[in-house]
């Protein structure tokens, strides 16, 4: 599993925060729609509970008026703009490591 897979808890968590300051609540407010802490709700958004339930995160969903499935779908959008970044700059590396390839001098040019 790579590590944005195993970072997917984080993705999710930022769709939540997203979400929440879009309707302009408080961590409090939001925890109180689920019956959560303000700070167990803060540490969902930071993406510190891995294992947290399918349950818990359908009723994070619902008291946004979305299924889970849209929620998920948001975090899956993170995780595909990761994996490009990620792409991106590892093109951008092997680029950079073929110009220098094809520019730098041949040992045999050394010898002549």
């Amino acid at each position: 599993m790579n590590e944005h897979m195993e970072n997917f808890s984080l993705y999710i968590g930022q769709v939540i925060r997203k979400l929440r300051k879009k309707e302009g609540l408080s961590l409090t407010q939001a925890g109180e729609r689920v019956d959560l802490s303000k700070s167990y709700y803060s540490r969902i958004e930071l993406g510190e509970y891995p294992t947290l339930s399918i349950r818990r995160y359908l009723q994070i969903a619902e008291s946004y008026n979305i299924t889970l499935t849209e929620l998920v779908a948001e975090a899956e959008k993170i995780y595909i703009q990761k994996l490009n970044e990620q792409n991106e700059k590892s093109n951008r590396i092997n680029t950079i490591l073929i110009c220098l390839l094809y520019t730098s001098p041949s040992p045999r040019d050394k010898r002549q």
